[in-house]
């Protein structure tokens, strides 16, 4: 049975989920499968809702506060990247629903071109949890 405790890692692993969506899906487009693409594309939103849904009832419902122990550099580097992980995940939820809007309204030319900036920022804010987590917890 699962546990408050196990939500952690189950967020690490939708994150990792998610990066693979989003790299998958970069690949699809790349080779003009555009079907597979958007699939792909619905997964990577879907993972991260998923997180976002489990990553607020973990904290609505424990009052575990996970600090970091690290020291000097690492603590700065380690803050510096929750820091950028947090504010980019912030910014780029609204553009990511109106991506999506863009691609069920078939503006392929906007979408294209906003995309262009989004999907790396979605990306870094994929990987970075991981790292958060592997860095807190492992």
């Amino acid at each position: 049975m699962l546990t408050l405790a196990d939500l952690p890692f189950i967020n690490a692993c939708l994150n990792a989920l998610s990066c693979i969506f989003l790299l998958a899906g970069r690949l699809a487009i790349a080779l003009r499968a555009e079907q597979w693409h958007r699939r792909i594309m619905i997964a990577a939103f879907s993972t991260s809702v998923v997180f976002l849904s489990c990553y607020l009832y973990y904290h609505f419902h424990t009052e575990i506060f996970t600090t970091y122990q690290g020291e000097g550099l690492k603590r700065y580097l380690y803050y510096a990247m929750l820091a950028s992980h947090i504010l980019l995940a912030i910014g780029i939820t609204p553009v990511i629903l109106y991506l999506l809007y863009l691609a069920f309204a078939k503006r392929f030319a906007r979408h294209r071109v906003l995309a262009a900036y989004i999907w790396p920022l979605w990306l870094y804010v994929s990987v970075t949890g991981v790292a958060i987590y592997y860095v807190l917890y492992c």
